[in-house]
């Protein structure tokens, strides 16, 4: 696999993404964890459809981290690479989907899909202080 993990989120949470996340994930203490993370903004390949992108993008990388908003919900392509991501997860039966809840989400605004990840899957809160 190219990629440690592809970030999937929201153009609305950028700013956190891009300056804590990802800075954290590709520049941590020791240069030797450092992350080779793919995201959309950067290493989607120009003249290729979006779709094509991402599901290129989630079999490149070992991991998806979804980074999981309202805005994110209310996305098209943000629930298609969630899609894709789940997939990946349980059909080829490997732990590829890492969510990240960046806010908290009621039930009753998540698709059945979503909702059924969120109670099956053990998911990283942005607001925990150990993370």
């Amino acid at each position: 696999k190219r990629f440690d993990a592809f970030i999937s989120y929201s153009s609305s949470n950028s700013d956190w993404v891009l300056d804590n996340l990802i800075h954290k994930l590709e520049s941590p203490f020791d240069s030797h964890d450092a992350l080779s993370l793919c995201i959309h903004k950067r290493d989607f390949v120009g003249g290729k459809s979006i779709l094509l992108n991402i599901i290129d993008s989630i079999e490149n990388s070992h991991h998806t981290i979804v980074v999981l908003s309202r805005q994110f919900i209310q996305s098209v392509w943000s629930m298609t690479e969630f899609k894709e991501a789940y997939e990946e997860s349980v059909t080829k039966k490997r732990r590829h989907l890492i969510i990240i809840k960046y806010e908290d989400i009621q039930e009753t605004e998540m698709d059945s899909m979503l909702k059924r990840c969120i109670k099956t899957f053990t998911y990283i809160d942005a607001k925990d202080p150990k993370f």
